[in-house]
């Protein structure tokens, strides 16, 4: 009989050791100022968006488990606000998102070493992304009007100016943070879609060749090999 009260006992520390050495759930927890109760959708680009979880908010919180996939960046989306993303990195890690909603390019996502990166390099560029959504909506008004074809000709040149402006940042970031899954995501997104296997190979080449395997460096791959010469 004592044998057997042994047994149980030793049965019961395992099987206690084996919960409490399992690693708790993580989640993407939210917790935004002026956000109204409703859906808020938790969605991936796969060509198109594609919606992994969605939950609802409550006085401005949300919570999703994180997703067992390869490091990727994941979009946020509230119901009612259609035109607003919230990009953020799951790459297994705890993340969080705050701020007010009537502030949107305020709104942080962190908690993790690429999150921190993604945002610096989003506030380095925002006020060009300001000045090129302005000089997009005055040549569609003089393309609508008809209206001084010089005025139209300087601004396409400030647009150009700009774009190279914010071409010259995200090549010093994807240098500076060779490691980063931020700069394969900036490698792929930057790729035109005529990129030829030389310039994919460039821009691979400014990659850490010890990164941690991540969808973009997967995307990155496949597109080289689908390239032509």
């Amino acid at each position: 009989m004592k044998k057997y009260y042994q047994i149980v006992f030793l049965f019961l520390l395992v099987v206690s050791a084996f919960f409490s050495c399992r690693e708790e759930p993580k989640h993407i927890h939210g917790d935004i100022v002026n956000l109204p109760d409703g859906k808020v959708y938790l969605r991936v680009w796969e060509g198109t968006l594609r919606t992994v979880d969605s939950t609802r908010s409550k006085e401005g919180r949300f919570s999703f488990l994180l997703p067992d996939v390869l490091p990727d960046v994941f979009y946020i989306q509230f119901e009612g606000v259609p035109d607003y993303f919230i990009p953020l990195i799951v790459d297994g890690e705890e993340v969080g998102i705050g701020g007010d909603l009537n502030y949107p390019d305020d709104i942080k996502v962190s908690g993790t070493a690429p999150n921190d990166a993604l945002w610096g390099y989003r506030e380095s560029v925002r006020r060009y992304e300001v000045m090129l959504h302005a000089i997009d909506q005055q040549l569609g008004a003089y393309q609508k009007e008809e209206m001084d074809s010089l005025e139209y000709e300087k601004l396409l040149i400030k647009e150009d100016s700009l774009k190279q402006i914010m071409a010259g940042l995200r090549r010093d970031f994807i240098r500076s943070h060779r490691g980063s899954i931020v700069s394969a995501f900036l490698a792929v997104t930057s790729l035109p879609d005529s990129a030829s296997r030389a310039q994919i190979d460039s821009l691979i080449g400014e990659l850490d060749p010890t990164m941690a395997d991540n969808a973009f460096l997967r995307r990155l791959h496949r597109r080289r090999n689908a390239a032509i010469e």
